[in-house]
């Protein structure tokens, strides 16, 4: 008795290593095209927040933690704050494929920062840390890039997202084989790729906002740090860009979302 135990356990162990085995198998190589669709530079990204005071506090590239102008005065020349409570590097968005079925990948490449020795607070250093975000090519077809003005959030289905780390932004080839690596489309996967975008056309100004949320927990993804307001969290929620976003000319926004519609 005791021997057929044992082989039975021994069988429920090995059984679903050979399973995932075989799926890893039949999954198709994922390529990614060279061409990059469309790309928005951070320094061309200024990060704007609602302060305690209330007015208004800007960045190049990073949104400003949000504070009294007392706190602001120190804080801007903290290096830990630096980096703000989200910044951009670059979006870019690609196309890759699995066989001969498309996807498009959406890439909000940031940098964060940490102690080397947190304990004694030495050694801080900036990395690099690239969100990725892969959904089905017909998930665009809900941006309406032809509206010039006015206010919208787009919820787009994700396959999958996920971040690597310990590469260069300049070195583009390394990074993308690094996504390819980890990026697996899954049936029914429960993220959302939320991208909060305000129009001004006669201004020349647009706002957005870009970060993963997933559909049932509300959990949060691609942001550096999750804010709140009185207590309760605003991402997800189209108040948001009443206390943080990012700004460039209506321009090129436009036209990141007439690539993202005409792709």
């Amino acid at each position: 008795m005791a021997k057929i135990f044992r082989t039975i356990i021994l069988t429920l162990i090995i059984a679903p290593v050979g399973l995932m085995a075989q799926g890893r198998q039949s999954l198709p190589c994922p390529v990614a095209e060279d061409t990059v669709l469309s790309r928005i530079e951070g320094e061309d990204i200024t990060g704007w927040t609602y302060g305690e005071d209330p007015r208004w506090y800007s960045m190049a590239g990073a949104l400003p933690l949000r504070a009294t102008s007392f706190e602001w005065g120190k804080k801007k020349e903290d290096l830990t704050h630096a980096l703000g409570e989200d910044n951009i590097s670059f979006i870019e968005i690609f196309r890759i494929y699995y066989g001969t079925k498309p996807y498009l990948v959406v890439v909000k490449a940031t940098e964060d920062d940490s102690y080397a020795y947190p304990q004694r607070q030495r050694g801080w250093e900036v990395k690099p840390k690239l969100n990725y975000f892969v959904m089905e090519e017909r998930e665009v077809d809900k941006i309406h890039a032809q509206d010039s003005i006015g206010t919208f959030v787009y919820s787009l289905h994700l396959v999958d997202h996920g971040f690597v780390q310990n590469v260069k932004l300049k070195k583009r080839d390394q990074w993308v084989q690094e996504i390819l690596k980890k990026a697996v489309p899954h049936e029914n996967y429960p993220w959302e790729l939320q991208f909060h975008v305000s129009l001004f056309g006669e201004q020349n100004v647009a706002r957005f906002q870009l970060y993963a949320m997933h559909r049932v927990f509300k959990d949060i993804d691609g942001v550096r740090n999750v804010q709140q307001i009185r207590g309760e969290r605003i991402y997800g929620k189209a108040e948001l860009m009443d206390y943080f976003y990012f700004e460039i000319p209506f321009s090129q926004l436009f036209q990141y979302l007439r690539t993202m519609s005409d792709s």
